[in-house]
């Protein structure tokens, strides 16, 4: 079973992809609400680990912030936004809204489109206009802890394996290389895996296709 099936309740789509906003497949983000899996997370950092070190790719469609974060321990803000474009719009809008009491409370949608209360906030008080800084930097603190304790391990097992703490050239879009592969089927990889049959009468609408074939 790939980690990645809704089945494992380990990660899930970004807002990004739920909404029809990201264009291509789908990318994920560990998340899970019992906080009682760590040694699973932990467990993907391993196989991530093994994984470059044999040069055997899989397909770990993981979002860019990820991958980052695995070289450089560091999540932002804007790594936030960048997976959550309505979360970005919807801050854009509250900065700019003149007329703003009474129209937000002290919540925040979390990753899994749930409504929660800030913590130490009462959910049911509305933000005053003079708070909005305050409340879009508690929202977007609150979205990145509640993401970043499960990176966190899955960067441990990742680093356990691998045994580099750090490295120049170990950046997030050379560890999704090495994790995933470029995505590119060439004509070598096609070749170690198949077997052509019939090829006389397949040849050249084959030749059309492959160049050489």
């Amino acid at each position: 079973m790939s980690i990645f099936e809704p089945t494992t309740g380990l990660v899930i789509p970004i807002p990004n992809v739920t909404n029809e906003i990201h264009n291509g497949n789908a990318v994920f983000i560990p998340f899970e609400r019992t906080g009682g899996r760590m040694q699973e997370y932990r467990a993907i950092g391993i196989l991530m680990g093994i994984i470059v070190r044999t040069g055997l790719v899989q397909d770990m469609p993981f979002a860019s912030l990820m991958y980052a974060f695995l070289s450089t321990n560091r999540l932002i803000y804007e790594d936030i936004y960048g997976i959550d474009e309505n979360l970005r719009q919807y801050h854009e809008e509250i900065r700019g809204d003149e007329e703003l009491e009474g129209k937000v409370r002290w919540s925040v949608v979390q990753w899994d489109g749930e409504l929660e209360g800030l913590p130490g906030r009462d959910m049911e008080r509305f933000v005053r206009k003079e708070e909005v800084e305050e409340y879009i930097m508690e929202s977007l603190e609150y979205r990145k802890s509640s993401i970043l304790v499960f990176m966190e391990e899955i960067r441990k097992g990742f680093r356990e394996n691998v045994g580099i703490k750090s490295h120049p050239m170990m950046t997030g879009q050379t560890l999704s290389y090495l994790v995933q592969g470029s995505g590119i089927i060439t004509l070598s990889a096609l070749e170690s895996c198949c077997e052509v049959k019939e090829y006389s009468e397949a040849g050249s609408e084959c030749s059309e296709i492959l160049p050489g074939c």
